[in-house]
């Protein structure tokens, strides 16, 4: 099964907002498993232990985003990084309306 690895370099992500988006896309059809996480040392050996590793993961720092999936398919893989971005970014775009509410109030 084809994987992806894929390091955001200073792109800072709630650890809870990060395991829902990892929930959301493992739970889609031809994934066998996703995971977000930030490049701390704490979670590499979890990336380890699902399968995941390489120099990217080795090389990211605290403060970068990974993102790892595997899919049964390069299609599949394809439209899985497209959907991740995707959720990010409506997060962020979420988060950024949070943020700007509670200043007005």
């Amino acid at each position: 099964m084809p994987v992806t690895i894929r390091v955001k370099k200073s792109e800072y992500h709630d650890s809870m907002v990060l395991m829902q988006i990892s929930h959301r896309l493992s739970g889609t059809p031809g994934v066998k498993q996703a995971a977000l996480m930030m490049g701390t040392d704490q979670n590499k050996p979890f990336l380890a232990q699902c399968g995941f590793r390489g120099q990217d993961i080795d090389g990211a720092q605290a403060s970068d985003l990974i993102i790892c999936v595997e899919a049964e398919d390069e299609k599949v893989l394809a439209e899985i990084g497209a959907l991740a971005e995707s959720l990010l970014r409506e997060r962020g775009r979420r988060t950024e309306e949070e943020n700007r509410a509670r200043k007005s109030a």
